[in-house]
Protein backbone atom coordinates (compact mmCIF):
# COMPACT_ATOMS: atom_id res chain seq x y z
CA UNK A 1 0.00 0.00 0.00
CA UNK A 2 1.53 3.76 -0.86
CA UNK A 3 2.14 4.98 1.98
CA UNK A 4 0.49 8.84 2.96
CA UNK A 5 3.86 11.25 2.34
CA UNK A 6 4.21 9.15 -1.42
CA UNK A 7 0.27 9.46 -1.88
CA UNK A 8 0.58 13.67 -1.64
CA UNK A 9 1.92 13.89 -5.17
CA UNK A 10 -0.75 11.71 -7.33
CA UNK A 11 -3.39 13.63 -4.70
CA UNK A 12 -2.41 16.85 -5.65
CA UNK A 13 -2.14 15.92 -9.44
CA UNK A 14 -5.90 14.24 -9.56
CA UNK A 15 -7.10 18.07 -7.25
CA UNK A 16 -5.93 19.74 -10.53
CA UNK A 17 -7.29 17.40 -13.23
CA UNK A 18 -10.91 17.68 -10.59
CA UNK A 19 -11.42 21.28 -9.98
CA UNK A 20 -10.73 21.56 -14.22
CA UNK A 21 -12.94 19.00 -15.27
CA UNK A 22 -15.49 20.59 -12.85
CA UNK A 23 -15.44 24.18 -14.32
CA UNK A 24 -15.24 22.34 -17.75
CA UNK A 25 -18.50 20.31 -16.65
CA UNK A 26 -20.20 23.74 -15.68
CA UNK A 27 -19.28 26.11 -18.60
CA UNK A 28 -19.79 23.27 -21.83
CA UNK A 29 -23.35 21.68 -19.76
CA UNK A 30 -25.34 24.52 -18.03
CA UNK A 31 -28.32 21.59 -17.32
CA UNK A 32 -25.51 20.81 -14.38
CA UNK A 33 -25.51 24.29 -12.95
CA UNK A 34 -28.56 24.70 -10.79
CA UNK A 35 -27.18 21.99 -8.38
CA UNK A 36 -24.28 23.94 -7.44
CA UNK A 37 -26.01 27.33 -7.57
CA UNK A 38 -27.69 29.11 -4.06
CA UNK A 39 -30.95 30.22 -4.26
CA UNK A 40 -30.43 34.05 -5.98
CA UNK A 41 -26.78 33.42 -7.59
CA UNK A 42 -26.90 34.29 -10.93
CA UNK A 43 -24.43 32.58 -12.96
CA UNK A 44 -21.99 35.67 -14.53
CA UNK A 45 -21.39 35.74 -10.35
CA UNK A 46 -20.13 32.19 -10.05
CA UNK A 47 -18.49 32.60 -13.27
CA UNK A 48 -16.13 35.08 -11.55
CA UNK A 49 -14.62 32.30 -9.45
CA UNK A 50 -13.14 30.45 -12.52
CA UNK A 51 -10.00 32.26 -13.21
CA UNK A 52 -8.61 32.05 -9.20
CA UNK A 53 -9.45 28.74 -9.63
CA UNK A 54 -7.29 27.63 -12.27
CA UNK A 55 -4.43 29.83 -11.32
CA UNK A 56 -4.66 28.66 -7.66
CA UNK A 57 -5.83 25.50 -7.54
CA UNK A 58 -5.58 23.73 -11.35
CA UNK A 59 -1.92 25.32 -11.46
CA UNK A 60 -1.00 25.42 -7.69
CA UNK A 61 -1.97 22.14 -7.71
CA UNK A 62 0.10 20.79 -10.72
CA UNK A 63 3.40 22.95 -8.66
CA UNK A 64 2.68 21.23 -5.25
CA UNK A 65 2.40 17.95 -7.09
CA UNK A 66 5.82 18.25 -8.06
CA UNK A 67 7.46 20.13 -5.15
CA UNK A 68 8.14 20.32 -1.62
CA UNK A 69 6.88 23.38 -0.84
CA UNK A 70 4.98 23.65 2.37
CA UNK A 71 4.26 27.02 2.00
CA UNK A 72 2.42 26.20 -0.96
CA UNK A 73 0.21 23.80 0.28
CA UNK A 74 -0.55 26.01 3.29
CA UNK A 75 -2.00 28.31 0.52
CA UNK A 76 -3.90 25.85 -1.08
CA UNK A 77 -5.46 24.99 1.99
CA UNK A 78 -6.35 28.56 2.61
CA UNK A 79 -7.47 28.55 -0.94
CA UNK A 80 -10.32 25.65 -0.41
CA UNK A 81 -11.02 26.94 3.11
CA UNK A 82 -12.82 30.23 2.30
CA UNK A 83 -14.64 29.35 -0.77
CA UNK A 84 -16.17 25.96 1.05
CA UNK A 85 -17.15 28.47 4.37
CA UNK A 86 -18.54 31.02 1.94
CA UNK A 87 -20.28 28.03 0.25
CA UNK A 88 -21.74 26.79 3.71
CA UNK A 89 -22.96 29.98 4.60
CA UNK A 90 -25.08 30.83 1.18
CA UNK A 91 -26.43 26.91 1.78
CA UNK A 92 -27.46 27.80 5.39
CA UNK A 93 -28.90 31.25 4.84
CA UNK A 94 -30.40 31.46 1.26
CA UNK A 95 -30.64 28.08 0.78
CA UNK A 96 -29.71 25.74 -2.06
CA UNK A 97 -26.49 24.74 -3.36
CA UNK A 98 -25.76 21.75 -1.57
CA UNK A 99 -24.20 19.92 -3.84
CA UNK A 100 -21.18 22.78 -4.44
CA UNK A 101 -21.12 22.84 -0.82
CA UNK A 102 -20.81 19.48 -0.56
CA UNK A 103 -18.22 19.41 -2.91
CA UNK A 104 -15.98 21.79 -1.42
CA UNK A 105 -16.52 20.57 2.22
CA UNK A 106 -15.37 16.78 0.96
CA UNK A 107 -12.16 18.79 -0.91
CA UNK A 108 -11.15 20.95 1.62
CA UNK A 109 -10.94 17.42 4.06
CA UNK A 110 -8.45 16.04 1.60
CA UNK A 111 -6.81 19.19 1.05
CA UNK A 112 -6.26 19.46 5.08
CA UNK A 113 -4.93 15.45 4.88
CA UNK A 114 -2.62 15.83 2.28
CA UNK A 115 -0.87 19.11 4.12
CA UNK A 116 -0.73 17.41 7.52
CA UNK A 117 0.64 13.62 5.57
CA UNK A 118 2.96 15.98 3.85
CA UNK A 119 4.46 17.90 7.30
CA UNK A 120 3.98 15.54 9.40
CA UNK A 121 4.84 12.07 10.40
CA UNK A 122 1.86 10.12 11.13
CA UNK A 123 1.55 7.44 13.38
CA UNK A 124 4.40 8.82 16.06
CA UNK A 125 3.98 8.29 19.58
CA UNK A 126 2.66 11.75 21.38
CA UNK A 127 4.91 13.66 23.65
CA UNK A 128 5.35 13.04 27.12
CA UNK A 129 2.22 15.38 29.35
CA UNK A 130 0.13 14.82 31.99
CA UNK A 131 -3.10 12.54 31.33
CA UNK A 132 -5.35 15.33 31.93
CA UNK A 133 -3.52 17.47 29.13
CA UNK A 134 -3.97 14.46 26.49
CA UNK A 135 -7.91 14.59 27.69
CA UNK A 136 -8.34 18.29 26.20
CA UNK A 137 -5.99 17.81 23.30
CA UNK A 138 -8.51 14.54 22.58
CA UNK A 139 -11.70 16.56 23.45
CA UNK A 140 -10.71 19.28 20.90
CA UNK A 141 -10.16 16.57 18.31
CA UNK A 142 -12.89 15.00 18.82
CA UNK A 143 -15.07 18.25 18.55
CA UNK A 144 -14.55 19.13 15.24
CA UNK A 145 -14.59 15.46 13.94
CA UNK A 146 -18.74 15.31 15.26
CA UNK A 147 -19.19 18.54 13.40
CA UNK A 148 -18.15 17.95 10.32
CA UNK A 149 -18.73 13.83 9.67
CA UNK A 150 -22.30 14.20 12.28
CA UNK A 151 -23.56 17.54 11.44
CA UNK A 152 -22.03 19.13 8.22
CA UNK A 153 -21.87 16.03 6.07
CA UNK A 154 -25.31 14.68 6.67
CA UNK A 155 -26.78 17.45 6.71
CA UNK A 156 -25.07 18.96 3.12
CA UNK A 157 -25.79 14.72 1.71
CA UNK A 158 -29.24 14.87 3.13
CA UNK A 159 -29.97 18.10 1.72
CA UNK A 160 -29.21 16.17 -1.90
CA UNK A 161 -31.16 13.22 -1.51
CA UNK A 162 -33.96 12.70 -3.67
CA UNK A 163 -35.35 9.33 -1.71
CA UNK A 164 -35.20 11.71 2.21
CA UNK A 165 -38.60 11.47 3.40
CA UNK A 166 -39.94 12.65 7.28
CA UNK A 167 -39.24 9.61 9.93
CA UNK A 168 -42.08 8.84 12.33
CA UNK A 169 -41.56 10.07 15.04
CA UNK A 170 -40.75 6.81 17.04
CA UNK A 171 -37.85 5.89 15.21
CA UNK A 172 -36.63 9.67 15.87
CA UNK A 173 -36.88 9.23 19.67
CA UNK A 174 -35.40 5.57 19.16
CA UNK A 175 -32.53 6.96 16.92
CA UNK A 176 -31.69 9.80 19.23
CA UNK A 177 -31.68 7.76 22.10
CA UNK A 178 -29.07 5.42 20.45
CA UNK A 179 -27.11 8.20 19.17
CA UNK A 180 -26.68 9.46 22.33
CA UNK A 181 -25.92 6.13 23.65
CA UNK A 182 -23.23 5.94 21.09
CA UNK A 183 -22.04 9.18 21.43
CA UNK A 184 -21.32 8.21 25.25
CA UNK A 185 -19.32 5.07 23.93
CA UNK A 186 -17.64 7.24 22.07
CA UNK A 187 -16.61 10.12 24.89
CA UNK A 188 -15.56 6.75 26.99
CA UNK A 189 -13.35 5.36 24.65
CA UNK A 190 -11.66 8.93 24.13
CA UNK A 191 -11.27 9.35 27.93
CA UNK A 192 -10.19 5.82 28.53
CA UNK A 193 -7.31 6.97 25.34
CA UNK A 194 -6.28 9.64 26.83
CA UNK A 195 -5.96 8.69 30.61
CA UNK A 196 -5.01 5.06 30.35
CA UNK A 197 -2.99 4.99 27.06
CA UNK A 198 -1.58 8.54 27.49
CA UNK A 199 -2.23 9.76 23.53
CA UNK A 200 -5.22 10.49 21.07
CA UNK A 201 -7.03 8.94 18.54
CA UNK A 202 -5.31 10.91 15.73
CA UNK A 203 -2.23 9.45 14.32
CA UNK A 204 0.33 12.53 14.36
CA UNK A 205 -0.04 11.97 18.65
CA UNK A 206 -1.14 8.00 18.75
CA UNK A 207 -1.00 6.95 22.39
CA UNK A 208 2.17 5.72 24.06
CA UNK A 209 0.53 2.51 25.86
CA UNK A 210 -1.70 0.01 24.80
CA UNK A 211 -5.57 0.46 26.08
CA UNK A 212 -7.08 -3.01 26.88
CA UNK A 213 -9.46 -1.69 29.48
CA UNK A 214 -13.00 0.28 29.68
CA UNK A 215 -14.59 -0.27 26.28
CA UNK A 216 -11.68 -1.97 25.13
CA UNK A 217 -11.55 -4.71 26.91
CA UNK A 218 -14.91 -5.13 24.74
CA UNK A 219 -14.32 -3.51 21.54
CA UNK A 220 -11.37 -3.49 19.37
CA UNK A 221 -11.98 -0.15 18.43
CA UNK A 222 -14.91 1.36 20.49
CA UNK A 223 -14.44 4.77 18.71
CA UNK A 224 -14.84 3.39 14.95
CA UNK A 225 -17.93 1.34 16.53
CA UNK A 226 -19.40 4.04 18.05
CA UNK A 227 -18.94 6.65 14.85
CA UNK A 228 -20.56 4.56 12.58
CA UNK A 229 -23.11 4.13 15.25
CA UNK A 230 -23.56 7.51 15.39
CA UNK A 231 -24.11 8.17 11.50
CA UNK A 232 -26.61 5.15 11.29
CA UNK A 233 -29.01 7.25 14.17
CA UNK A 234 -28.34 10.67 12.23
CA UNK A 235 -29.29 9.38 9.02
CA UNK A 236 -32.26 7.98 11.12
CA UNK A 237 -33.27 10.99 12.20
CA UNK A 238 -33.07 12.77 8.68
CA UNK A 239 -34.74 9.97 7.12
CA UNK A 240 -31.89 10.08 4.51
CA UNK A 241 -31.42 6.82 3.01
CA UNK A 242 -27.84 8.96 1.18
CA UNK A 243 -26.44 9.74 4.71
CA UNK A 244 -27.28 5.60 5.88
CA UNK A 245 -25.07 4.65 2.94
CA UNK A 246 -22.90 7.63 3.73
CA UNK A 247 -22.46 5.83 7.13
CA UNK A 248 -21.94 2.47 5.81
CA UNK A 249 -19.69 3.41 3.40
CA UNK A 250 -17.24 5.70 6.09
CA UNK A 251 -17.43 2.12 8.32
CA UNK A 252 -15.67 0.41 5.46
CA UNK A 253 -13.58 3.30 4.46
CA UNK A 254 -12.11 3.32 7.74
CA UNK A 255 -12.15 -1.21 7.79
CA UNK A 256 -10.34 -0.90 4.35
CA UNK A 257 -7.63 2.08 4.54
CA UNK A 258 -7.29 3.73 7.78
CA UNK A 259 -7.09 0.43 10.02
CA UNK A 260 -4.28 -1.43 7.97
CA UNK A 261 -2.55 1.81 8.59
CA UNK A 262 -3.46 2.24 12.19
CA UNK A 263 -2.32 -1.61 13.04
CA UNK A 264 0.60 -1.70 10.97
Amino acid sequence: MMSPQRAVGPFYTVQAAAVAAWWATLLLWPAARPPFMPHGLEWPLLLAFVWPDVLILVVGSLIAAVTRAGGLRLLLLGAVAYPTLLCLAWSATVGGGHAAALAMTLMLMLVANAAICAELRLFRITRAATPNRHLIVTLAQVAPFWLTFLVVLPWLISACDPLRTTPPSWLGMLATATFIAASALGLASSVCMARRGLGTPLPVACPALLVVSGPYAHVRNPMALAGCIQGLAVAAIMGSPAVAAYALAGAVVWHLVARPSEEG
